[in-house]
Formats: structure tokens, C-alpha cells, sequence
């Protein structure tokens, strides 16, 4: 009976199987199914998985066709040869001459900062000049800027620059000096310096806003699409700050503020440090080591006022003046502002130079075949990222990878905050701590950018027998903040029109029939009740048979008990009977 019971069991759990598989809806499973792998035919090479790349901004998308010898910052390329140099630029001066530079520059200072920046153009160079206000005027036409002739022309342009005009037209100074650069012919940079202390003053309000709107939706965007870049110079927080800036970075150029007048040919300077990256000397106490590869050197000394007399004392002990120059056979060129002085030596004397009597920021530009070079581009970064910088010497086009010179040369690059705070960064030919290759000529340092403005690297080279210098601009901004993005806009439900002559008529909504998830689940359920229906209605039945195979035993038991007590009075004397 126990295993009729069995069979029974076993054909309900038989049955509640196939009531599943009838009931339940295609596709529902308590486990995923596992899909096979497709065919793969046997000439075919695996494929890898495709890596989904971060969308990096602009400024941080690397290039699609860098140029092979150009090792982009933070990337895992191969070192770079020996970059080149800039081999010439066109550069055209916009001054500003609204009678309101009397007030801003009653020196003129801006221009002998406008004269500094055109004699430290090289021979490959070229420049023009315009003066503006109610319009623009052509001062001197594009020319190479190093030819005697041609600079003498520039420089008695720049003396023409008046401070009498009525009124300040950004807009046409812009124009004219995208006349004068004309079309590119060849791959050389292109840059346009303005000056101004003003805003947008046509005399007509209507005027001057549309101008403005002109100048950034149209001329701007030409500027860019023409390669050109543009440099901006405000003399006073009360110049059209926002606009001047703004254009700037348009064209991926950059915005000065120079606070006093006799600042400007530090701005100047370092304009020209960012169009031109020349080879340079680091200036440390005035002093400066000048070597026998140096072919000439340029001194710029700042003043504290125009009282000031500049003296640049040699290796020897003797000291030279602005006096000396007639008797040095053009072997020294000076030329005095109330500002700056600026010192041309050709070939100098090996040692320790020294610039007597001289405050504030001195540099010294030199022409020499061997220089410091770095693969890094004036650029903007966010704030929070790593700047990796790779420098090395450059002699004759090749890198110099001599252990006896290298040994004893320290590279370091010194980053100077918008504060005027510098922090100092070891750079390593080590193999290790971001550099690729050890000992291959090429040093490496990563920068963490944290402060936001504008920064200032130098990048130096010292030995006991030479320093070389070079610096780079880049600008450190505000990562954008992620906004999240706005709920999408739900349609307008129109309101039903109520009639109070009749009652408006009910709307049929159309049933939304349950997912498949719930129907599943209540299926899941409904089966598992029918299963343990079952398995008790069969457990009832095993029990009921238990019982009853049990029962007939039972009633048998007191019939025997009861034929063995009569058995046992038949056997049994009775006390007292006669037999």
C-alpha cells in the first residue's frame, strides 16, 4: 500500500509539471536563460571588446592628427625630438588715442612698451601699427620688423600714436588691423595687440550697441576662422574689462590688466614671451651667467622712476652705461625710457653679468644654437587636473644627451601663481614619476593645477658653466558645474469643456493591461498552491490507508484476549466442588 501511496505522489507532481508548462507565459523562467554564443567561422579572428572612450572636453580632447613629434601633456607618446622654433610671426599694434589716454598714460608709456615689443621681433618677423578712436588709422604697413629701414619706419609710426581723439570704435580698429594681416600665405602665427582704456563710444548709444554686437558675432568669429590671435591690453578696471577679455579668449589668445602705466612693457614683454617662446637667461639678484654659445643678449632693466640711471657691470668688474654705447661700434645698443632700459650685446663675455640700480622685473633674451625647448603650448586646463611637462636641450636641432653635460645640469620648472606666489617642481630623466625613457635626454615633471588664473611656468636649465630659460602661459579654469538635467516637459491636458444644458458624456479609458512581471508572479503562485493542494489531498490519502490496513489488527486483539480468560475459568478449581 506504502508504494501505491508513492506512485500516486509521483503522478501529481507529474501533473502540476505539465499544468506549468500549459499555464505559464512564454519566455517566463525562474532563471535567466543563457542564450548560446553565435557561430564564429574558423577564418575569422576574434575581436576584442569594443573600450568606450570618456568624452573629454575641447580643450582636453587630444588632437586627431597630432603631429608625430609632438608629445601631447599627460599622453603615453613617444619622446619628442627637438621642437622647432616659431621662425617668424605678423603682429599689428592697435593704440588706442581717445583724448582719455591723458588721464590713463600722461607719460605715454605705452609707447615705448609699444617700441619694446617691435625691437625684440627677430629677423623673420614682421609688424604694422594702427591708431584708433573714432576709427581706425593705418599707421604703418606690414613689414619686416628686424630690417634697419623697415623698424626705423615702425618706430617713428608708433611716435605718431596721440591721445586727442573724441571717441573709442573697437570695432573698426579690429577691421583695419584684419585688413592689414590680409589672407595667410604661409603657416606663420598671426596676432593682433590692442590697447584700449575704454569701452565702445561711438557718440550713439544705438550705435555702440551695435558695433559690439557686430564685433562679437561677426568679426570675431572671422578673426578665429582666419587663425588669427588676438592679445588684449585694458589700462584701467574702467575699459570694457568683460568684452576685451572675452575677445580674447575667442581667438585663443590673452587679456592684460595693467593697473599703472609704467606696467606696460612688463605686459608687453610677456606677450611677447608667449608669441615668440625665446631662448632666455634666468635673472636671479640682477645677475645672470652668460656662456661662449650665446651669440647675443638682450637685457630689458626696469626702473623705479625715470631719475633712474641703469648701469650692467661685465665679468671683469667694469660697468657700462647708456653713455658707453656710441664707443662700442654697434657691439652694444641702449635705449633708454623713463620705464626701462634695454641693452643689445652681441657676443658677450663669458661669466656673471650684473645689472646695477634696477628694480622689479628684469629678463634677458639671448640668440644662441643652444636652448631649452618643451613640447608644451600656451593652453587652458581645469582646475583639479595634472599638467605633465617634458623639456630638454636643444643644440643644432638635436637633443643633447652628453652625460658630462647633463650630469651636472639641473632642470626645474618654477610656476608662478596669479598672486605672484612660485612653487618649485624637480624634473627627473629617470624612467619614473611620469618620464617615459631614462636617461634619453628628455625630463619630465607633473604639475598639479589647483590655483585658478593665469600661470606662469619657467622652465630652467643650470649648470656651473650655463642657464638657459624658457616660459610658457597657461590659464587654470573652473571645471564647469554638472547641472542636472531639467524634467522633461509634460503635455497640456486640455480641460473638458462643461455644458450645464447636458451633463458631458463619460470618457471610456482603455484598460492598461498588467506587465508581465505581475501576471508571472501571480502564476507563480497559482501553481505553487495547486502543488500543495495536491501533495495533502495525497498525504490524506496515505493516511487514510494507514489507518484502515492498522484497524482490522486492533479489533482482533480483544477476541483473543477474551478466549484465553474463558480457557483459562474452564482450567481453574473451584475451592469447596467435589469432584
Amino acid at each position: 500500500m506504502i508504494e501505491t501511496s508513492a506512485g500516486v505522489v509521483r503522478a501529481l507532481f507529474k501533473t502540476a509539471v505539465l499544468l506549468s508548462a500549459l499555464y505559464l507565459p512564454a519566455g517566463y523562467a525562474t532563471e535567466p536563460a543563457t542564450a548560446a554564443p553565435p557561430e564564429v567561422p574558423a577564418d575569422t579572428k576574434p575581436v576584442a571588446p569594443a573600450t568606450v572612450q570618456p568624452v573629454l572636453p575641447a580643450e582636453h580632447a587630444p588632437a586627431a592628427t597630432a603631429a608625430p613629434h609632438m608629445a601631447q601633456p599627460g599622453t603615453t607618446a613617444a619622446p619628442p625630438p627637438p621642437a622647432v622654433k616659431v621662425s617668424g610671426i605678423d603682429a599689428v599694434l592697435v593704440l588706442d588715442s581717445s583724448g582719455s589716454m591723458k588721464h590713463t598714460d600722461p607719460l605715454n608709456l605705452r609707447l615705448p612698451a609699444a617700441k619694446l615689443f617691435i625691437a625684440l621681433l627677430g629677423k623673420a618677423d614682421r609688424a604694422g601699427v594702427i591708431s584708433f578712436s573714432d576709427r581706425g588709422y593705418p599707421l604703418a604697413a606690414l613689414m619686416p620688423a628686424h630690417d634697419d629701414a623697415a623698424r626705423q619706419k615702425l618706430l617713428q609710426a608708433v611716435d605718431k600714436v596721440e591721445s586727442n581723439g573724441q571717441f573709442t570704435n573697437l570695432h573698426d580698429a579690429l577691421l583695419k588691423a584684419r585688413a592689414m594681416l590680409g589672407e595667410q600665405q604661409d603657416d606663420r602665427p598671426r596676432y593682433v595687440i590692442l590697447m584700449s582704456d575704454g569701452q565702445m563710444d561711438t557718440g550713439n548709444a544705438a550705435r555702440d550697441a551695435q558695433l559690439t554686437a557686430q564685433l562679437k558675432d561677426t568679426l570675431i568669429p572671422e578673426l578665429t576662422k582666419a587663425h588669427i590671435t588676438l592679445y588684449t591690453i585694458a589700462f584701467t578696471p574702467a575699459s570694457d574689462v568683460a568684452l576685451l577679455k572675452a575677445i580674447a579668449e575667442a581667438t585663443r589668445g590673452q587679456f592684460r590688466l595693467a593697473l599703472l602705466d609704467k606696467d606696460l612693457h612688463d605686459v608687453f614683454t610677456s606677450l611677447f614671451e608667449s608669441a615668440k617662446t625665446p631662448d632666455m637667461l634666468p635673472i636671479e639678484g640682477g645677475e645672470f651667467h652668460a656662456d661662449d654659445a650665446i651669440q647675443e643678449v638682450t637685457v630689458v632693466a626696469t626702473k623705479d622712476n625715470p631719475k633712474v640711471q641703469i648701469f650692467l657691470q661685465a665679468p671683469d668688474g667694469k660697468r657700462l652705461a647708456a653713455t658707453d654705447a656710441a664707443a662700442q661700434n654697434k657691439a652694444m645698443r641702449w635705449y633708454s625710457s623713463p620705464a626701462f632700459d634695454m641693452i643689445t650685446l652681441d657676443h658677450p663675455a663669458a661669466g656673471v653679468w650684473k645689472v646695477l640700480f634696477s628694480t622689479g622685473k628684469n629678463k634677458a633674451y639671448i640668440v644662441t644654437d643652444l636652448g631649452i625647448v618643451t613640447d608644451l603650448k600656451d593652453q587652458q586646463f581645469k582646475r583639479g587636473a595634472t599638467l605633465t611637462v617634458t623639456a630638454w636641450l636643444n643644440r643644432g636641432g638635436e637633443i643633447v644627451k652628453q652625460p658630462d653635460i647633463l650630469t651636472s645640469t639641473q632642470f626645474t620648472i618654477q610656476m608662478q601663481g596669479p598672486g605672484g606666489a612660485v612653487n618649485e617642481f624637480i624634473m627627473r630623466d629617470t624612467g619614473q614619476l611620469g618620464d617615459k625613457v631614462p636617461n634619453d635626454g628628455i625630463y619630465t615633471a607633473t604639475v598639479p593645477l589647483i590655483t585658478i588664473g593665469q600661470q606662469k611656468l619657467h622652465l630652467v636649465a643650470k649648470s656651473a658653466t650655463f642657464q638657459r630659460e624658457t616660459t610658457r602661459d597657461i590659464t587654470v579654469i573652473e571645471p564647469p558645474a554638472v547641472v542636472p538635467a531639467a524634467p522633461a516637459a509634460q503635455p497640456a491636458v486640455a480641460k473638458p469643456v462643461v455644458k450645464h444644458a447636458a451633463p458631458p458624456e463619460p470618457v471610456a479609458v482603455p484598460k492598461t493591461p498588467p506587465p508581465v512581471e505581475e501576471k508571472g508572479l501571480s502564476m507563480a503562485w497559482l501553481l505553487g498552491g495547486f502543488v500543495l493542494f495536491n501533495l495533502l489531498v495525497a498525504g490524506g490519502v496515505i493516511l487514510v490507508l494507514w489507518w484502515r490496513r492498522r484497524r482490522p489488527a486492533t479489533l482482533a486483539a480483544p477476541a483473543d484476549d477474551n478466549e484465553a480468560e474463558d480457557d483459562a475459568v474452564q482450567t481453574t478449581p473451584v475451592k469447596g466442588r467435589k469432584k
